[in-house]
């Protein structure tokens, strides 16, 4: 299994920083971005983190890369049947700009 025994997996952070990173130095620079965690001040104490192999952050990546097309599809088809719905029954509730409120937050630090 993934991970099975050390019971540790990437947090929300680790995904952030390096969806982040990656758009910064660009797809397939898996050891500058492994560089890049261990420079980072905001995962000094992270050793979990701090100990992947370019391999598995470039594996963690692509994996997040599927995932974020995966929800964008799943979105655009909601959105789809969403205003389908709302052309026959004239109501229905969307934030603003049309996408999920958490979708592209990227704080930079």
């Amino acid at each position: 299994g993934h991970g099975a025994g050390r019971g540790r997996q990437y947090s929300e952070e680790n995904d952030r920083f390096l969806v982040c990173m990656t758009n910064q130095i660009g797809y397939d620079r898996w050891d500058e971005l492994r560089e890049e965690v261990r420079a980072s001040w905001l995962f000094r104490f992270d050793w979990w983190f701090r100990t992947r192999t370019a391999l598995e952050l470039q594996r963690r990546v692509e994996f997040l890369s599927k995932l974020v097309e995966k929800e964008i599809d799943e979105q655009e088809a909601t959105d789809e049947a969403e205003s389908r719905k709302r052309r026959q029954s004239g109501a229905g509730r969307q934030t603003p700009s049309g996408r999920p409120p958490n979708a592209k937050r990227q704080r930079r630090q």
